[in-house]
């Protein structure tokens, strides 16, 4: 048996996550099966419960699309040495469980010397990341990005990967309580987003020549001002909605201009061979191993039986990571 958080109906994630037992079923020949150790909680989590993706979503779901465990049982086809291995089984059903099912193929190989805290968020928005900067906007050198969502967990990377092309990377937030991280991490300026005069403290820091590359990952209003603060044939991307509003589609329409982007990892996972989504996953792991990138450190950690009990700790500031 296993147990499992999963959802049944749409609406309110907090309403509608349930915790329950459940049999685990015989795996494929190229299938493993991996004792879950920690799991995060991501808006990419959450988005589908609330039903943004019924169309095709059959419920009920497992939820939960990444953590880190250790292989316990394998199919007839994959080799008996991946027994005891360290991994993370993604690309297969929900993670947040006790024990998740996967194709060998989309088992990602962790070593014990990160910690379950940065081995559960290799996933997500490492490679969304990696994925925007070189393959979905091509970031030129030198360049002005700016971003919005604060000290997000995705803004964490994306400014580091920004930084090795030598980028000025510019960030909005709700507050300057992160600044100093955001500034360690290579951000250049931390604009506050309740400010009236933000597109204009924004234009003034370019010279009024604007940013070559904005980033959204909130849209609403902040969005949409982020548009105001992009160059003459600048890009746009939209990879996420933290606001649950979309941007001004007038502005953006009228803003004929803009290569506007909507970014969607399973739509890029689906783009790339297995070979090339090994690679990139692969090298998301090994510069965290070698401290050559590093993950946020705003999280707080819960067993699932907490979890259980406390389903509005999605709702609070710091990231939630489920310890199993």
């Amino acid at each position: 048996m296993k147990q499992s958080f999963y959802y049944k109906n749409y609406g309110d994630p907090v309403e509608e996550i349930h915790f329950g037992n459940f049999a685990i079923s015989d795996l494929e020949d190229d299938e493993i099966l991996v004792k879950m150790e920690m799991c995060p909680v991501n808006p990419s989590d959450l988005i589908p419960i609330t039903g943004a993706y019924a169309a095709r979503i059959h419920l009920p779901q497992f939820a939960g699309y990444e953590g880190v465990g250790k292989v316990v049982s394998v199919g007839k086809l994959v080799p008996q040495e991946w027994l005891g291995r360290r991994v993370l089984p993604l690309r297969g059903e929900g993670t947040w469980q006790t024990y998740v099912k996967t194709k060998v193929d989309f088992a990602i190989r962790v070593p014990d010397s990160i910690p379950s805290e940065d081995a559960c968020r290799l996933y997500i928005n490492p490679l969304t990341a990696s994925l925007i900067v070189k393959n979905s906007l091509h970031v030129s050198p030198d360049s002005i990005v700016i971003l919005d969502g604060g000290y997000s967990n995705l803004n964490c990377v994306l400014i580091q990967l920004l930084k090795r092309l030598n980028c000025k990377v510019f960030v909005v937030a709700r507050t300057h309580r992160y600044t100093q991280q955001l500034l360690k991490l290579g951000c250049s300026q931390v604009f506050l987003a309740n400010k009236k005069d933000l597109v204009q403290q924004i234009l003034e820091s370019t010279n009024y020549q604007g940013c070559d590359y904005g980033i959204d990952c909130v849209g609403g209003e902040i969005g949409t001002r982020l548009i105001q603060t992009i160059e003459k044939n600048g890009h746009f991307l939209s990879v996420g909605l933290m606001s649950q509003t979309p941007v001004d589609q007038q502005m953006l329409s009228d803003r004929t201009d803009l290569t506007v982007i909507l970014f969607f990892l399973r739509l890029w996972n689906s783009k790339l061979t297995v070979a090339q989504w090994y690679d990139k996953m692969n090298s998301i792991v090994a510069d965290i191993e070698n401290h050559k990138l590093q993950l946020s450190k705003r999280y707080k950690v819960i067993t699932a039986a907490d979890f259980t009990v406390n389903l509005r700790a999605i709702k609070d500031d710091q990231k939630v990571l489920i310890k199993f």
